[in-house]
């Protein structure tokens, strides 16, 4: 009896032997596959990830006419074309506290390095109210070839700061501020120099910068209102222009009077 038991496990440990052979070519198979499958999702992977391209920068510095550091000053860049007339405006950045900025992202081409910070006095020359008062300014031209970065860039703020006028705007008859008020200015006798302010801040007064001892006629509109001009004569019929000293603030409370 002992004989036959061992004889019936030896006869059961062949089957499952026999059954291990069989499978075996099938797990390899499987192993192989699943080896094969993860090999081609990585490949696909790194087929799919962009390759990293190489982009031009401007770094330098921004600073006053004395070579002080300033911060939060805003940067742009100019793409000068074949004509001075052509030209493309890139975004603006800040600079730093150490007055350090960069100007990423910048095709292959010319371009003048511009900066202003207008809460300390220092206008940005894109408008022709400010730049043609600051025809001397000297901004960097700088030459990206072959997405090659240019570092230790100097740029020196429009200098002496400009004057401040802060203008406030009430109806004459009932002394409330009228909030639907525009501010335009221009140098006297150059209309081409001609700034509209935009809408009044939220205390309902405008601040605009003035470039220092420059003669510009100043008006004040709204719907529904006379136009005031600065200082007008009125046994002359004639407006008396505004200046306004470097760095330095006058204040204006406008008055107009309503249409009849």
């Amino acid at each position: 009896m002992v004989t036959g038991m061992i004889e019936m496990q030896r006869r059961l440990w062949r089957v499952k032997m026999r059954k291990l052979v069989l499978l075996s070519p099938l797990l390899v198979i499987t192993l192989v596959s699943l080896i094969n499958t993860r090999a081609s999702k990585t490949n696909t992977q790194l087929t799919m990830q962009p390759s990293e391209k190489k982009s031009a920068a401007i770094k330098g510095i921004v600073t006053t006419s004395g070579g002080q550091p300033v911060s939060k000053a805003m940067v742009y860049a100019i793409r000068l074309g074949n004509n001075d007339d052509r030209r493309t405006r890139r975004d603006s950045v800040k600079t730093d506290e150490a007055g350090r900025f960069s100007l990423s992202n910048l095709p292959d081409g010319e371009y003048s390095i511009h900066a202003f910070k207008e809460e300390d006095g220092y206008p940005d020359l894109t408008f022709a109210f400010y730049s043609a008062a600051y025809e001397d300014v000297n901004w960097p031209k700088i030459s990206i070839v072959n997405e090659t970065t240019v570092e230790d860039v100097i740029v020196h703020l429009a200098s002496p700061k400009c004057g401040r006028i802060v203008i406030t705007v009430v109806d004459a008859q009932t002394n409330k501020k009228i909030r639907d008020a525009e501010v335009s200015l221009n140098h006297e006798g150059n209309p081409k120099t001609l700034l509209i302010s935009g809408t009044n801040r939220p205390d309902d007064s405008f601040n605009l910068l003035v470039p220092p001892d420059v003669v510009v006629d100043l008006k004040v509109s709204a719907p529904g209102y006379r136009d005031w001009h600065y200082n007008t004569d009125r046994s002359k019929h004639e407006t008396r222009p505004l200046q306004v000293a470097a760095d330095t603030t006058k204040e204006l409370s406008v008055a107009l009077q309503p249409q009849k």
